[in-house]
């Protein structure tokens, strides 16, 4: 028979003597009272936590818990009890020389199976006053009810006395038949009576529930019994009220686990009543969601959900959508009570969307709760999709996003490697419901879609097909609903024609007077088959109500027949990021004319009533266009033609004022290129820096074309933008961003460059930018910047990074047991993890000062681990790798060479690659110190064998040990879980007490409510979750020829909050955040820097008494927020521990942050700072290139061969060595090393991947440079 208990107990000794029962007492069936000699029963300890209590009788050990221990499928039940006071009258608790009148025992087997029932009344100590023993002849039916009479009488003093009654298999095996009775407890399904002695008295009971649920409380008895239940964290405002319960009029709730209820029961009527708490199966009280109707769902507590249910009419894919500041999640749950979906929101973020297949007229559930802990309110709103397939190519979808008819819904289509397949914008008809159908391959394929209609911000994203997606389109959730655009437009042709140029001037309005809005025109020019043949756009950012001319050409191939132009505007910057909200009608063109999709007159943007191309979807015009309307398009283009006309795509200092400084960044796919362009989409991102201490007003202009074969640009065009102004250098507003779309056609020679030029088409700026396709340019700065690989998570431990006494999981810690670190839901999905910490155990700190001091006792060795918990135990954690480590004495324990704190040798065994120094001497060999299990490579374990896994036990002997006061531990793990419902990690710190691992706790719950266990403790070291792996990349692309001296580092552009706009430098600094440096902080790179986010419902606490801004439990450490929390002797009244910096600026000869006092103090740690080098020697003499690194730290060092291809780039494998760099302590100098050198031959390109790694316990801060010798 398995029990759980639901609370960790703490051991209360009372010594029975089975001298002192009667035998008769075994035999008879009839109760028997026995007074117990006090002089033999042990007191209990007073001076430890509730918990549970143990009752020794002969040697055996009973426990008997102060909260409920629920027996799973028990032999009885213990229905109900009835007390009486000293003059008769029912009651709920012992009274003053009453009587425990009777027990009523439900038989819940079928089987005979004898028993002892035992009512047992306990002191305010926990000794045993007062001991009945009953025989249970176990015969009767299942469910049949026996009443026990026993008139025990209680002492004249009951102070704090309880009852307890339990049913045991006898009273030497000790075998629990049933869930204990506890006076002091409200159980579930047991039956509690009282009396309501004057009218209006009340009685209120408190309690909690076994699990999470709907529940209902009854009345089997009483008249005019009125109910109102509560939160303990609000005694005066009801969750639920009923009034005239019974046994079928009964107040419904969902409550949660660990929390505490109180419910008021009280009548106008006196007399005997009865109560009893079930679980509920009646849904009869539960909110009903309906499809497209806004529901509001209220956290009316800390810890509380909104629970609801859905019945869905049409079975298809329904989203269920929940939107709000409280940082929702959700489970969905199916009528058996099974998890079928489940949002963990471990971004935090304000809205997340479930989705799952439904099937029409079944029942759901929804349970929606607040990840941030908080009260209050959020949106919820359900939507549906429906893919219908048949035959080969057959695809249809239906669906319904709103109520509102004629609202544009935009639909995307990509395969499974997430390339655009099809684009289409419908309207929706009466009921808001929309179809669309269309033909694509279906066998052996795999397709996800992206749907959202006007007016909304969050899309609805779907699969389908018979494979496998590789590679998910992000949905993008807009910031808010953009009103729809107003567009006017001017095309340079009404048809198609093979062989020309289709283009358009769109001048498009953001009515949005509060936002700025990114827009995108998007040309998707479709064959007879419906297969997208060729594409281009731009995008654009709108300020408030600004408007702004977009100019996009497509060039027609020699085969139009049967073609269909189709013309977006979306909100958004491609169709690779955007919200997919249609901002105004799409275009279709034909070899015939032009129409639109047309919406009813009062849909219509203003400036689109009475245009003439404004038909019916299914109409095609056949107007010419205005021949003066040509003639003004060619004239304007040819103007900027003229100007723009015989100048050198390559930057050359153009520029006669010498005003603006202009840098950018190309992404291709959402990843870094280097700075050049690819084929297909790019999207490239442009800063405008004044450079002066005056505003500047100049048109952003950019011209592109492609080169023939004699390197001359052909074939060019240009797009204008509106005059524009920013601030004086330093101020707001001092850097414009554009972000363009440029397309580059297959199998060209394509260039684009980009200039400021001011209204007498004077440049002014001395260096425009220009780009090519994978083309580079001698002396180009490449744009330096680093992007998160994602592909799951990473979580890292290094807070409080000294361990004091008071940090401990134990009873050793004076302040009561807590964790270093807690976090609930991980969902499936890789992960690795970091923990570093340092063994303090001879210091304390004050709570209120932070001040450490000696305790005296010298410090103890500590165990620092891991636990993983599955509450559900549904889950599979399977570990990959893992390393433990402990630098001890004065030489490295491996090889007798000088100590470092970076933990080399575990590092070596944890990615199992052998690591030397930089003289490719005296290596670290991995080592195999991690067990497998259920594998021959990983250590898979099974949660629903074991709810705990502690990251200790999977190493082999001998390699976790205790932490010896005043050294430094380091742990790595690499991991995978599946089939979660949501796995939690703790970290915690136990003392070694010289018996093993014996002292930690078996569950996550190391002391009160485990959220507020582990706060975050203020000592400029951090702890949380990033939403990437530990791996950041970066694509860096250089250029040099023979006139490149000697010695010269190669340029390239940092970005940071210093110059947001780009700074070009010859060097550059990593791992380390920049607003908190204080040398060179404008050299870091910033992008580096991970972001770190942890949930602590602390952090509320930590804020100024008069702070009066929003207040919220998760701390982010960045490089954009503060760490300025304070402790409580020294907090400012008004103090926000982490708030958004203000743009920093450099601060003296150091040229140190103005924010390094108020910034975090990160350092990346466990993060691969990757490059993609690829440099290229334009000369015809062979150099040399090498890669400096200068630090003190111990950097790990790993370099790899790559090809041009770009495979061998997303998997870098081919290892030419991992070197580890040498700690190096002051007051000695930083050495500047070269850690990588190769030859770049004349005429050729060199490609190499080098990652830098700094493991643990030095320094960040590592400074860059990329040579060029002889």
């Amino acid at each position: 028979m398995k029990y759980t208990n639901r609370i960790i107990a703490v051991i209360i000794g009372i010594t029975l003597l089975s001298t002192t029962l009667p035998i008769g007492v075994f035999a008879s069936v009839e109760e028997a009272s026995i007074q117990i000699n006090e002089s033999t029963i042990a007191d209990a300890p007073k001076d430890v936590a509730e918990s549970s209590e143990i009752i020794t009788i002969d040697g055996n050990e009973i426990e008997i818990y102060n909260s409920v221990t629920y027996i799973e499928n028990p032999n009885f039940s213990v229905k109900s009890v009835i007390l009486k006071n000293a003059a008769g009258v029912i009651t709920n608790s012992i009274a003053a020389n009453g009587t425990l009148y009777q027990v009523i025992v439900t038989k819940k087997v079928s089987d005979v199976i004898p028993a002892k029932m035992i009512a047992a009344v306990y002191d305010d100590i926990g000794k045993l006053v007062k001991m009945s023993v009953s025989h249970i002849s176990g015969t009767g039916t299942i469910n049949s009810d026996t009443t026990y009479t026993l008139n025990m009488q209680f002492n004249p003093i009951i102070t704090e006395h309880k009852l307890k009654i339990m049913i045991w298999d006898d009273m030497d095996t000790l075998e629990p038949f049933a869930t204990p009775y506890d006076s002091d407890i409200i159980m579930i399904d047991t039956v509690y009576n009282n009396t309501i002695e004057t009218s209006g008295q009340q009685h209120s009971y408190e309690f909690t529930v076994p699990q999470d649920g709907n529940y209902a409380i009854s009345a089997p008895t009483g008249t005019g019994i009125s109910g109102s239940l509560y939160h303990s964290s609000n005694p005066t405002t009801p969750l639920a009220t009923k009034s005239n319960m019974s046994s079928t009029n009964k107040l419904f709730a969902y409550m949660s686990r660990n929390e505490v209820y109180t419910i008021k029961l009280t009548s106008t009527t006196t007399g005997i009543y009865s109560f009893m708490l079930t679980a509920s199966t009646d849904d009869s009280a539960i909110t009903t969601l309906s499809l497209t109707t806004a529901a509001t769902a209220n956290i009316a507590y800390v810890g509380g959900y909104a629970y609801y249910k859905f019945t869905p009419t049409d079975t298809a894919t329904y989203f269920i959508e929940a939107s709000g500041n409280i940082l929702p999640f959700g489970t969905l749950i199916d009528s058996s009570n099974e998890t079928l979906a489940y949002e963990d929101n471990l971004e935090y973020a304000n809205e997340i969307s479930i989705s799952h297949n439904l099937t029409s007229g079944q029942t759901y559930y929804i349970k929606i709760g607040s990840k941030a802990r908080q009260i209050g309110t959020a949106s919820i709103y359900i939507k549906k999709v429906k893919v219908t397939t048949s035959g080969t190519n057959s695809v249809s979808f239906t669906g319904k996003l709103g109520t509102a008819s004629s609202k544009r819904v935009g639909i995307s289509i990509y395969d499974q490697a997430g390339t655009l397949v099809n684009i289409w914008q419908v309207n929706t008809v009466s009921g808001g419901t929309f179809s669309y159908s269309l033909t694509l391959p279906l066998s052996g394929k795999g397709y996800q879609y992206i749907i959202n209609q006007a007016a909304n911000t969050i899309p609805v994203y779907g699969t389908f097909g018979s494979e496998m997606i590789t590679n998910k389109i992000k949905t993008t959730v807009a910031a808010n609903a953009p009103p729809a655009a107003t567009v006017s437009r001017t095309f340079s042709r009404s048809n198609l024609a093979a062989n020309t140029t289709f283009g358009a001037d769109f001048t498009i309005k953001n009515n949005d007077s509060a936002n700025s809005q990114e827009i995108f025109v998007d040309f998707i020019l479709y064959n007879s088959s419906g297969e997208i043949v060729r594409s281009c756009g731009m995008g654009y950012i709108y300020a408030p109500n600004q408007q702004q001319v977009q100019h996009t050409e497509m060039q027609l191939p020699s085969n139009v027949s049967g073609h269909t132009l189709k013309i977006f505007i979306w909100q958004g910057a491609s169709v690779y990021n955007s919200s997919h909200i249609p901002l105004y009608t799409s275009y279709s063109v034909t070899t015939s004319g032009t129409s639109t999709l047309s919406l009813p007159s009062e849909e219509l943007d203003e400036e689109s009533i009475g245009e003439t191309e404004v038909t019916s979807s299914n109409e095609l015009i056949d107007t010419e266009i205005d021949e003066s309307i040509i003639e003004t398009y060619e004239e304007k283009r040819d103007t900027y033609q003229a100007q723009t006309e015989g100048l050198n795509i390559v930057p050359a200092g153009f520029g006669q004022l010498d005003q603006i400084d202009m840098n950018y960044q190309v992404t291709y796919d959402g990843k870094n290129t280097g700075g050049v362009l690819k084929y297909g989409t790019n999207n490239v991102k442009v800063f405008f820096k004044n450079k002066t201490t005056s505003s500047v007003t100049f048109e952003p202009l950019v011209l592109w074309g492609e080169y023939d074969e004699n390197g001359d640009l052909q074939t060019t065009y240009f797009q204008w933008c509106d005059p524009v102004t920013v601030a004086a250098k330093g101020q707001n507003g001092d850097v414009l961003t554009i972000d363009y779309k440029v397309k580059a056609p297959n199998g060209t020679d394509f260039a684009c460059g980009y200039w400021a030029i001011n209204s007498d088409y004077d440049y002014v700026c001395l260096n425009p930018i220009a780009m090519r396709v994978d083309g580079l340019y001698q002396g180009q700065a490449t744009p330096l910047f680093f992007q998160e690989a994602g592909g799951g998570k990473y979580i890292f431990c290094n807070n409080r990074e000294g361990i004091k006494r008071t940090d401990l999981a134990d009873s050793n810690n004076p302040n009561g047991a807590r964790l270093l670190m807690h976090e609930k839901g991980l969902g499936n999905g890789e992960y690795e993890m970091m923990i570093s910490h340092n063994n303090d155990t001879s210091l304390d700190t004050n709570q209120q000062t932070g001040q450490h001091s000696s305790n005296g006792t010298g410090g103890f060795p500590i165990f620092v681990d891991a636990q993983f918990y599955d509450p559900y135990g549904t889950a599979r954690i399977e570990i990959e790798s893992a390393a433990y480590y402990i630098p001890t004495g004065k030489v490295d324990p491996y090889l007798g060479g000088p100590l470092s704190y970076a933990c080399i040798p575990a590092y070596a065994n944890y990615r199992k690659i052998q690591i030397v120094d930089l003289a490719l001497n005296n290596p670290y060999n991995p080592q195999t110190v991690m067990k497998t299990k259920n594998s021959t490579t990983k250590y898979i374990h099974n949660f629903s064998e074991s709810n705990s896994l502690w990251a200790g036990d999977v190493f082999v002997n001998n390699v976790y040990t205790s932490v010896p006061n005043g050294y430094v531990m380091y742990m790595v793990l690499k991991f995978r879980i599946v089939n979660s419902n949501g796995v939690e990690v703790n970290v915690a710190a136990f003392r070694d007490n010289g018996n093993g691992l014996n002292n930690r706790f078996s569950n996550y719950q190391a002391g009160g409510d485990p959220y507020v266990t582990a706060p975050f403790q203020k000592d400029y070291q951090y702890k949380g979750i990033a939403d990437t792996l530990p791996l950041v990349e970066s694509h860096v692309i250089l250029a040099f020829d023979d006139t490149t001296q000697n010695n010269s580092s190669l340029p390239v552009t940092v970005f940071n909050a210093f110059e947001p706009g780009g700074r070009q430098v010859n060097w550059w600094k990593t791992q380390l955040n920049p607003q908190a440096d204080s040398y060179n902080a404008d050299f870091c790179a910033e992008s580096d820097m991970i972001k770190i986010r942890y949930n602590d419902p602390t952090k509320r606490d930590a804020y100024g008494i008069s702070y009066s801004g929003a207040k919220d439990g998760t701390w982010q450490f960045d490089v954009f927020h503060s760490d300025t929390y304070q402790f409580p002797a020294n907090r400012n009244s008004s103090n926000n521990p982490n708030y958004i910096l203000p743009r920093p600026t450099i601060q003296g000869s150091s040229r140190g942050s103005s924010n390094v006092n108020e910034a975090a103090n990160l350092a990346n740690y466990g993060v691969v700072t990757r490059y993609y080098y690829r440099i290229r020697n334009y000369g015809v003499v062979d150099k040399s290139i090498k890669i400096n690194l200068e630090t003190r730290s111990n950097n790990v060092i790993i370099a790899r061969y790559i090809t041009s291809n770009p495979q061998d780039q997303n998997d870098p494998s081919n290892i030419i060595f991992a070197k580890y760099k040498g700690e190096i302590n002051p007051p000695l100098p930083a050495a500047n090393d070269t850690v990588f050198w190769v030859d770049a031959f004349a005429g050729y390109e060199t490609y190499f991947c080098i990652d830098i790694i700094l493991p643990t316990g030095n320094a960040g801060g590592m400074k860059n440079e990329v040579v060029v010798t002889n």
